[in-house]
């Protein structure tokens, strides 16, 4: 996506209504304690070739989930700084420099098998993020996306992605990843096959199982999405 396509908050808005007809906006996965601490020392935490979403953060589930038909607009990313050194080192792991597409999912039950199955419905243009770290950028949509009430909005990366952060006070917040049963953690104290590995949901089409589940830790991103109007006796 071209440079041209990071807005403000404010241009947001002026474009949800530029390009969609009035209906409410409303930010889906916007909650407190959006930072991430600097990736300068042993704690720097990414996340690596996978599409994730945050199912729940505190008491509040379902974070990711769009409430009402809509179209998506934007959406933000939360990114730390990283010192050179773990940029370099992220880069030659994780097949590259550090990238983000949001990704539409909707759920896509089969009886006999896990409730997480979601197929990908939409998904944006591949953004390389090394010019945004230390930074809260948001990205305009060049089309407004249709969403449907139910769908997952997700975050996809096909490299790593710093907007992440994990806290071991944080009990009840958890997230997803597009990776299958028995492929969830490390495996061993020097194998990161399971990091490494790709399995990004990136076919639109395709379903995918997201096995993987994670606590205390929380995935720094909001999407920006405009409600379809309501119809009222006026406008029929």
């Amino acid at each position: 996506m071209r440079r041209g396509f990071v807005v403000s908050a404010a241009a947001v808005l002026m474009l949800a209504f530029a390009t969609v007809a009035y209906g409410t906006v409303r930010e889906v996965g916007a909650l407190t304690l959006f930072s991430a601490p600097p990736c300068q020392d042993t704690n720097c935490r990414v996340l690596t070739r996978t599409t994730a979403f945050q199912l729940q953060v505190g008491t509040t589930k379902n974070v990711s989930r769009v409430p009402r038909d809509g179209s998506l607009v934007a959406y933000t990313l939360y990114l730390p700084t990283v010192s050179k050194k773990y940029a370099s080192g992220f880069n030659s792991v994780y097949a590259g420099e550090p990238s983000a597409r949001i990704s539409i999912l909707r759920y896509a039950p089969r009886k006999g098998t896990t409730k997480y199955r979601y197929q990908l419905v939409a998904q944006s243009k591949r953004i390389n993020l090394t010019r945004y770290l230390g930074s809260t950028p948001t990205f305009a949509m060049p089309a407004p996306v249709e969403v449907k009430r139910g769908d997952i909005v997700g975050l996809t990366t096909d490299t790593w992605l710093p907007a992440f952060v994990s806290r071991s006070e944080d009990l009840t917040s958890t997230w997803r990843a597009s990776r299958p049963k028995g492929k969830c953690d490390l495996i061993g104290t020097d194998d990161y096959t399971n990091f490494t590995t790709a399995r990004m949901h990136e076919k639109i089409g395709q379903i995918k199982r997201y096995d993987c589940g994670y606590k205390s830790a929380r995935v720094l991103y909001h999407a920006t999405i405009v409600d379809k109007p309501v119809k009222t006796a006026a406008s029929k």
